[in-house]
């Protein structure tokens, strides 16, 4: 991965004297990073131009090390992990070229923010280093306050790409321990059932065999739910999975979601499908479609009591697919209706049933990839009602995801990398 390709700095320092700092300068700009002293490394190969960036960066609160030539450089970054690079391109044996070229071969130096120092003449060694992974270049004489600038600009993208990425890690570790907390509960009646069906088998009634039996099946198509689920969304987040949209029978889909989901429940609820006008062709992705539904479902299942009714509605609004879907449950609070959809989200009043709140998530990933919308409207006490619209005459089409998801604008970030200029 890079950091941002950085703006062209034509800079100036001043003068005759333009390596030396003025006997009395006044204090320059305090950058955002003062109560952590960032160490940056100079490779330079001229001494007076090194001794002067070294004692601006000092008087800045910068730990800076010096380096006169690539090999030395490349040596003193192996061992004290810097910040920040400074480098001339044009340094003796080996050039800022190459020494830029070893630290992004390098896993734990790839990542390692680097300016270039070039002379006037030195364009297309320049373009050569942004190429390469450069984040930024200074062109010499420059200034030592748009030296300063320069750094600080590179470091707060860095550290803004460091926060993004450390985010994302830990939402996939949350995703990956809720998943596997979610898969525990099936597993535990599966090895439940089959103690039973070992050890009591002569003593167990036809009736309580096929009873276990059946909620072992229940269990079994739970997890496969839950499987399909996690690998689907896994290959939509790495770009993966195409988006496809087709000629589909939705009160098919329906019917066979609904009977999925009843075998999953075990006969604890009356569900109902409840077709409406549909229109003579529906284009829509029938995997993304059926689990968005699937998930409706079994969220409903999970926060209603048993023996209360959950329905299905679909029907074409003008050039929409509209679905909902109706429970009689514990409903969610006003304040919490905007939380829902966010990922491990779970409403206050639900500390008794068992989950860690990805599924509608996930749904609302999928619908807003397929272009569409969800709402919900709830009564405490009383249930809730999601609404999914979803544009549905489109012609048939293959849309890759890592074009078409929300994910390569936002959850995959590459490292930044501001533009030259």
């Amino acid at each position: 991965m890079r950091h941002p390709a950085g703006r062209h700095h034509h800079l100036r320092l001043p003068g005759a004297r333009r390596h030396a700092l003025p006997r009395h300068s006044p204090p320059l700009r305090t950058h955002a990073f003062s109560h952590m002293k960032k160490k940056v490394i100079i490779i330079e190969d001229e001494p007076q131009m090194r001794k002067n960036l070294s004692r601006i960066l000092e008087l800045e609160n910068y730990n800076a090390l010096t380096a006169a030539d690539g090999a030395s450089g490349l040596d003193l970054i192996q061992r004290e992990h810097p910040d920040l690079v400074l480098c001339d391109i044009t340094l003796p044996e080996i050039d800022g070229l190459a020494v830029l070229k070893q630290l992004r071969s390098i896993h734990h130096t790839s990542l390692i923010p680097f300016i270039f120092l070039t002379a006037k003449g030195e364009k297309s060694d320049q373009r050569l280093g942004m190429t390469l992974g450069a984040d930024d270049y200074l062109s010499k004489p420059f200034t030592p306050e748009d030296l300063l600038c320069a750094i600080q600009s590179v470091l707060q993208k860095h550290d803004t790409w460091n926060i993004d990425t450390k985010n994302k890690l830990d939402y996939k570790s949350n995703f990956v321990t809720s998943v596997t907390h979610d898969l525990r509960s099936p597993l535990a009646v599966l090895l439940l059932n089959l103690d039973s069906l070992e050890y009591d088998k002569d003593s167990l009634l036809p009736s309580e065999h096929q009873e276990l039996m059946h909620e072992m099946r229940c269990q079994i198509t739970l997890m496969n739910r839950m499987i399909e689920d996690i690998l689907t969304f896994g290959r939509k987040e790495a770009g993966t999975l195409p988006l496809q949209r087709m000629p589909l029978n939705l009160a098919d889909l329906v019917n066979r979601v609904v009977k999925e989901v009843k075998l999953i429940d075990g006969r604890e609820h009356h569900f109902e499908a409840v077709p409406g006008t549909l229109a003579e062709a529906v284009c829509l992705d029938p995997l993304l479609t059926r689990q968005i539904i699937s998930n409706l479902l079994l969220n409903a299942v999970k926060y209603s009591a048993p023996n209360t009714a959950i329905e299905v509605h679909y029907s074409s609004e003008g050039e929409q697919v509209v679905v909902r879907v109706v429970d009689h449950g514990i409903g969610i609070s006003e304040p919490e209706i905007e939380q829902i959809f966010q990922p491990f989200q779970r409403g206050s009043n639900i500390n008794l049933q068992r989950g860690t709140g990805y599924g509608l998530f996930i749904v609302k990933n999928y619908v807003e990839w397929l272009g569409g919308t969800i709402s919900v409207q709830s009564v405490p006490h009383k249930g809730s009602t999601f609404t999914v619209r979803l544009p549905a005459n489109a012609p048939a089409s293959r849309i890759s995801a890592s074009d078409a998801s929300p994910a390569k604008s936002a959850s995959r970030q590459t490292a930044p990398r501001s533009e030259l200029h």
